[in-house]
C-alpha cells in the first residue's frame, strides 16, 4: 500500500512538478519510516525470541530456505519492480532524496 502511494505521488511529482514535491517527499518519509519501525521490530522483539527458541538445526533449515529464495518477502518479480521503482525515484527526485534536477530552480 505505502509502496503504491509511492509511486503514485512519484508520477504526480514528475508530471505535475514542484507543486507535487511536498506530497512526494511526505510519501517518502512515510515509507522509510514504516520501514525503520519494522526493522526496528524485528530486530528489537523477532529476533531476540528467535535466538532464544530456534535450536541449531533450525538456523540450518532457514538458512537454506533462503538460499532458494532470492527475497523471502517478495519473490524475484516484485523485487525487479521495486528495484526499477528506486532507481526512478533516485533519478527523478531532486536533492535530498534523489539525484534529479531541482525543480524549485
Amino acid at each position: 500500500m505505502l509502496i503504491k502511494r509511492l509511486q503514485n505521488e512519484l508520477i504526480a511529482y514528475v508530471q505535475q512538478g514542484s507543486g507535487k514535491a511536498k506530497d512526494f517527499a511526505r510519501a517518502v518519509d512515510e515509507y522509510a519510516d514504516f520501514h525503520w519501525a519494522h526493522m526496528r521490530c524485528e530486530e528489537g522483539e523477532l529476533l531476540p525470541r528467535a535466538e532464544k527458541a530456534l535450536t541449531e538445526a533450525d538456523w540450518q533449515a532457514i538458512a537454506a530456505a533462503f538460499k532458494e529464495n532470492d527475497d523471502p518477502l517478495f519473490g524475484i518479480k516484485p523485487k525487479e519492480e521495486f528495484e526499477q521503482l528506486f532507481h526512478r525515484v533516485v533519478q527523478l527526485a531532486p536533492p535530498p532524496i534523489g539525484v534529479g534536477p531541482d525543480r524549485h530552480a
